[in-house]
């Protein structure tokens, strides 16, 4: 896969979320915490909070470990979370989490070459499984879980009467 294709979905994903997110800085406390009982989260808040703190996860336990990336240099974290720990008390709070990581998404792509995105990513998981993918294929993995999660949202602000059209890529091919 060119290098193209990784930078493309960088910009997606950050303008996708970007749409996405003025969305939801309009949204009342009630909307945002909304209940949604059929689905695995069961708010968009939650939704959100899943896939920051997933991106999180990747990019500081896993994707750091293969080099010091100039990209992790350039942002300031307060704390390292942990999948389960709250990382926003706020909805304007996670927006601006959501935001200074989308911007490290498109950092870390234009740093990395080809030859690092084909790369093995190795690291055995916490029941002893040797874990072993490429960082290209494992990227792209995050691209689409953020596209699936933001489905959901749409879905989401749909029932709430929210008309939204933000998980086009069209847009952002060049």
């Amino acid at each position: 896969m060119e290098k193209y294709s990784y930078e493309l979905f960088a910009r997606f994903n950050q303008g996708a979320n970007k749409q996405m997110n003025e969305l939801i800085l309009n949204l009342s406390e009630d909307d945002w915490n909304r209940q949604f009982p059929d689905y695995t989260f069961k708010s968009i808040n939650e939704l959100c909070f899943h896939t920051y703190i997933w991106d999180d996860y990747w990019m500081f336990k896993r994707i750091s470990a293969i080099k010091e990336f100039k990209t992790f240099n350039s942002i300031s974290r307060h704390t390292k979370y942990s999948l389960k720990d709250k990382c926003f008390d706020d909805k304007k709070e996670h927006l601006e989490l959501r935001e200074c990581f989308d911007i490290l998404f498109v950092n870390l792509i234009d740093e990395l070459t080809i030859d690092e995105l084909n790369e093995p990513l190795r690291f055995t998981t916490s029941n002893g499984t040797l874990f072993e993918k490429r960082l290209g294929g494992l990227l792209l993995h995050l691209f689409n879980h953020e596209s699936h999660h933001r489905a959901m949202i749409s879905l989401f602000l749909e029932s709430l009467g929210v008309k939204n059209d933000f998980n086009m890529i069209l847009p952002f091919i060049n």
